[in-house]
Order: structure tokens, then sequence, then C-alpha cells
């Protein structure tokens, strides 16, 4: 019987080929696992040099579905039906301050373009960097 299990264990999840990648992807995406997870339980079951290899496939699978998803969605608009860029501030939104004011509110939204210029993390980069939540 021992036999039997290891030989459909190997059919379905030692041959990458066979595996829907999609299951690790869902767990990715749940904020209380993560890729820790996926890295923690690859670590229980396969070799190290197995686990690094289907570490890198998930990753791999995982940006291109992003990158997929960002050019799909890269034009919609909000709900409100108004296209808007997060990284620019709408005029309507300012208050009307004092010059000095206004200055150092500029000053502050450069420095943040710049901060955002040498980060360029994704959305997804962010994400996973993000600490998991804690199961209720």
């Amino acid at each position: 019987m021992a036999k039997r299990m290891l030989s459909k264990f190997e059919k379905y999840w030692e041959n990458y080929k066979n595996i829907n990648f999609l299951l690790y992807i869902a767990v990715v995406l749940d904020p209380r696992y993560k890729l820790r997870y996926v890295q923690f339980c690859f670590s229980q079951i396969y070799s190290q040099t197995k686990c690094t290899e289907m570490i890198v496939l998930v990753e791999t699978k995982l940006n291109k579905l992003f990158k997929y998803y960002e050019e799909e969605h890269a034009n919609v608009s909000c709900s409100s039906g108004s296209n808007v860029d997060l990284h620019e501030p709408a005029s309507d939104d300012l208050v009307r301050e004092t010059s000095a004011t206004t200055s150092m509110a500029a000053k502050f939204l450069e420095q943040m373009n710049k901060n955002d210029q040498h980060e360029n993390k994704s959305d997804l980069c962010k994400y996973l960097s993000d600490t998991l939540v804690k199961r209720s």
C-alpha cells in the first residue's frame, strides 16, 4: 500500500509538469500565509535543490500572472467613473494654503516621487514583503 501511495505522490507532486501551480498561487494570495508558507511546505516535502527550483517556478508564474493582470487593468477607471492617477494629487484635493505650506507640500510630493522611483517595487513585491495577517 505504501508503494502505491508513493507512486501517486510522485505522479501528482514530484513532476512539476503535472502540478497545477494555481494551488500554490492561491496560498500565496492568502494574507495569512503568502510565499513563506509555500516555501516552508516545499522545504518539508522536497530536497533543498528541488525546493529552490519549485519556489523559483512559483515566483515566476506568480510574476507572469501579475504582469498579465497589470496589462489588462492598466487603464481601468475607479468605480466613480473617473480615471485617477494615484501618484499625482488632484488639484481639487489640495486645500488653499500659504505659499510656505504649499512649497513644503510640493517638496514632500517631489521627495515621495523620488522614493517611489528608487524603490520601484511592484504591488506584488510590496504585498509579499508585508507581514502576515494573524489567523483568527
